[in-house]
């Protein structure tokens, strides 16, 4: 055999060494691997956090920390068990990823934490004791890294360097001071010291050097402060000739939109975000940026989102979170907020709150995700006005939820009633502008009533004859100061032809529906034979506490009164929030079920609906919402009552919005709340102007100067009910019309529906006609007249108006139009104006006939 040199002969061995020493080595990676990492976590998830534990843990946070920073040299800090775990408890709901646990005993504190690598799968478990030694020192103590033993010294060390590193030499000191003074009392942690030096303006300082360096380690995502800067600039320079938060923010993305042309949109999006929650939401965010607060920044509160102050500071804060973290943790921070608000002494969980913060969230995150995206939300944004393209309409969402009612209503976050709410919230966020992928088409699936389905022209009422209704009063059983006999008596006085006592449903008033009442009620009906009278309700649709009312008017049947004092007991919402007056759902279920095979439909109407309204678009939301559930709420009041206040507060309408000529703006400005539902195809009634009568004060008697006039075939209550539901009535102030018709014709001449109807058509020219008589003398004996007519046509694709000057000498008028075939949908509705020498002029208003083009 020959011989090898001594170099061939090492290699082989070489090279098995090597293989040998690769397998050692992975071999102790994998061990120390499964030794760290676990499938199970050892802390179990905290997916719901009660009111109670938030509330403990806010008040062991605070007086943790409020020794700590205030500028007192003496320190005493005592926090029980349950505040540990409390604040544990709330760290976890807060930051899901990691799951924390502080228990103390006489034996010690437990710190026990599980990190989430791979959800559901993979963890990274914690734990360690800190205990006292025999010098009563705290020390760390049986630390684990998963199932690896980890030196308390090293943890020790790892503590207080980062201290050190994060807050100063003022916070390693005072973490000495913690673990040397620190008793276990009683199950209490006790700690007393004294201080060195001010900890708070040196944690302070310290934060900013940190947000500093993460800022050069990782540049703000790429945005230099001078950016941010240029924003915050623009923004002070345009604060005083900018009305609202929806305009500054319109011109900001206006802004952004010009400088992504040369820059990166994203950046352009995270300084101009930053830029608006210092000015709208709080200048210490500048903090986390690295800049220099400066509080002159904060815009003054005449900016509001929703109408609310505090809204915008939900909003903005959520932007400054969701920039400064992640998403989920950015809503769970909100969403502690609100649980701790539902907790004894709070303003309650608000669902309106959690709205803004998660509308926040979601601007944020979606304007800083992509190119794409951020352009897009450029594109929308870009001089705005209006809210409504970034934060959903959030006023029907129930607020002021306390904990016991919370559990009762929601259980639980984990809850399905819960999950439905939230889920609701998250579609209407979706549905806006800036997320949706088609902003031009956004309105709501709408369930066709039955009174929205196309009449035959041979179906067209022809026997039957005018009444005049009032279908709003009120008598001395709720806030009126006449009885029922009296309040009919002054009805038939003024002629009225029915009057329907709409008392309201507030659980205090122990006088609606008792027997008082409706011995009232059948001693006025016996007296007053030639009036019709009808015991209605003025109920408090759930979940506005009273904010808003529907008149409720039940068939006349031999459970009447039984039905409606059931449902007012079970579903008014004035100030007894339940699960069944969580929303107006289950209220709209019943009378679906109650009335489904009753020949004659309940009906309800909208009270005054812009009165206390804080945005536009709330009455079309707030209708479509309810029509998408029941047929049977037919409409709104076009005039609100309270007709004697004659100046600013006519209607009582005192908050943002203002009746004009004594009728509702909803239904008075073409193109308002009224024509939107019309052009989404939803007949909708308004041509209703009830008294809605408390007193003399205020109030006109009904029928004295408010009339609405409904066709029905009787004046008895199910006939007049049948006539409501069908639509065909109008309505008036001052008295000075004595008849009108609203028709559609075809060229032939014929007749194919009236106000109120809903046909379907071919595409052949049709005409829309109205007549008008005027009496001889209006409500106060004066000469009548009619000053101006206009007819609304209202398409898919926008709303016209057409205005006619009559000759003002005549009491006949008749005016017409050609009716345009090239939409889906047409509807036609009609209004007149009396000038009058005062404020407010007479007008009249009919109901719209809706055509259907095939």
């Amino acid at each position: 055999m020959p011989n090898q040199s001594p170099t061939s002969a090492n290699k082989p061995s070489k090279k098995r060494f090597w293989r040998k020493g690769r397998i050692i080595k992975y071999s102790v990676i994998l061990i120390l691997l499964a030794l760290i990492f676990s499938f199970s976590p050892l802390v179990i998830p905290t997916s719901n956090l009660t009111p109670s534990q938030a509330a403990q843990a806010r008040s062991g946070a605070a007086k943790i920390l409020k020794p700590l920073m205030s500028s007192r040299e003496d320190v005493s800090i005592s926090v029980t068990a349950d505040h540990l775990e409390a604040i544990s408890n709330a760290v976890s709901y807060t930051v899901p990823a990691v799951q924390l646990r502080l228990n103390s005993s006489s034996y010690g504190i437990l710190i026990a934490s599980s990190l989430t690598t791979i959800p559901g799968v993979v963890y990274v478990n914690f734990s360690c004791w800190l205990m006292p030694d025999f010098n009563g020192t705290m020390t760390f103590s049986q630390c684990k890294l998963g199932s690896l033993p980890v030196p308390g010294k090293l943890i020790e060390y790892f503590a207080k360097g980062l201290a050190r590193l994060l807050f100063g030499e003022e916070a390693l000191t005072t973490l000495n001071n913690i673990l040397s003074n620190t008793q276990l009392e009683n199950n209490q942690v006790v700690v007393r010291f004294k201080k060195p030096g001010n900890l708070k303006a040196a944690v302070e300082q310290r934060l900013t050097d940190t947000f500093k360096m993460v800022q050069d380690l990782r540049q703000i995502n790429g945005v230099e402060t001078e950016t941010i800067q240029t924003y915050l600039d623009y923004i002070q320079s345009h604060s005083e000739r900018t009305a609202t938060t929806a305009e500054m923010i319109g011109k900001t993305f206006l802004l952004a939109k010009t400088r992504s042309a040369s820059e990166d949109p994203t950046d352009e999006n995270f300084a101009a975000l930053w830029a608006l929650a210092m000015s709208f939401g709080a200048p210490d965010f500048a903090r986390i940026v690295a800049m220099p607060v400066d509080y002159s920044l904060m815009q003054p509160k005449k900016y509001v989102l929703r109408g609310r102050m505090d809204l915008r500071l939900h909003f903005f804060y959520s932007v400054a979170l969701r920039l400064a973290s992640e998403k989920q943790m950015s809503i769970n921070i909100g969403k502690l907020k609100e649980v701790m608000d539902s907790a004894k002494g709070g303003s309650g969980y608000s669902f309106r709150d959690l709205t803004a913060d998660k509308a926040g969230v979601e601007l944020a995150d979606f304007a800083i995700s992509s190119d794409s995206n951020a352009r897009r939300v450029q594109e929308v944004l870009a001089g705005i006005d209006s809210e409504s393209q970034f934060i959903p309409l959030l006023h029907d969402l129930p607020e002021g939820l306390s904990e016991e009612t919370f559990a009762s209503v929601f259980g639980s976050e984990s809850d399905p009633r819960y999950q439905e709410m939230e889920a609701r919230i998250d579609n209407r966020i979706q549905a806006l502008p800036v997320y949706a992928n088609d902003t031009s088409q956004r309105q709501q699936a709408i369930t066709t009533a039955t009174y929205d389905r196309p009449v035959k022209a041979g179906q067209i009422t022809q026997s039957g004859n005018w009444f005049q209704v009032d279908t709003h009063t009120h008598t001395r059983f709720s806030d009126g100061r006449f009885s029922i006999t009296q309040l009919a008596e002054n009805a038939s006085k003024f002629g009225c032809d029915a009057v329907a006592i709409t008392d309201h449903g507030d659980h205090n008033l122990k006088g609606v529906f008792s027997a008082e009442y409706w011995q009232d009620f059948a001693n006025a009906s016996s007296q007053f034979s030639d009036l019709t009278l009808i015991a209605g309700l003025e109920w408090n649709i759930p979940p506005f506490a009273g904010r808003e009312h529907m008149t409720l008017l039940f068939p006349e049947s031999v459970n009447h009164d039984r039905l409606i004092s059931l449902f007012r007991d079970r579903y008014d919402h004035y100030g007894k929030t339940k699960s069944t007056t969580i929303d107006e759902s289950q209220a709209l279920e019943w009378l679906n079920s109650q009335f489904k095979s009753s020949e004659t439909p309940p009906v309800v109407m909208y009270n005054h609906p812009s009165r206390k309204d804080l945005e536009p678009g709330e009455n079309a939301h707030d209708m479509q919402k309810w029509r998408s559930q029941t047929p049977y709420v037919i409409g709104f009041s076009g005039a609100p009552g309270h007709q004697k206040k004659r100046g600013e507060d006519n209607g009582s309408y005192n908050n943002r919005f203002k009746t004009r000529h004594g009728w509702d703006p909803a239904v008075a400005i073409p193109g308002n709340d009224w024509d939107t539902l019309l052009q989404a195809g939803l007949q909708t009634f308004a041509a209703r102007a009830p008294s809605d009568f408390h007193n003399t004060r205020m109030d006109y008697w009904p029928c004295e100067f408010s009339t609405t006039h409904v066709y029905a075939s009787s004046r008895r209550t199910n006939d007049l009910l049948n006539g409501f539901a069908s639509g065909i009535y109008w309505a008036q102030h001052g008295k000075f019309v004595a008849s009108l018709s609203a028709q559609v014709q075809n060229d032939n001449g014929q007749t194919l529906a009236q106000a109120g109807n809903v046909i379907d058509s071919p595409r052949l020219p049709l005409t829309a006609k109205l007549s008008v008589t005027l009496n001889e003398k209006d409500w106060q004996g004066f000469k009548t007249s009619l000053d101006e007519v206009t007819a609304v046509i209202v398409t898919e694709n926008g709303v016209q108006t057409e205005v006619f000057f009559p000759d003002s000498q005549r009491r006949e008028h008749s005016f017409e139009i050609r009716l345009p075939a090239n939409a889906n949908i047409t509807a036609v509705r009609w209004f007149g104006r009396s000038i009058q020498p005062e404020q407010h002029h007479y007008q009249f208003f009919t109901n719209p006939v809706m055509i259907h083009w095939q």
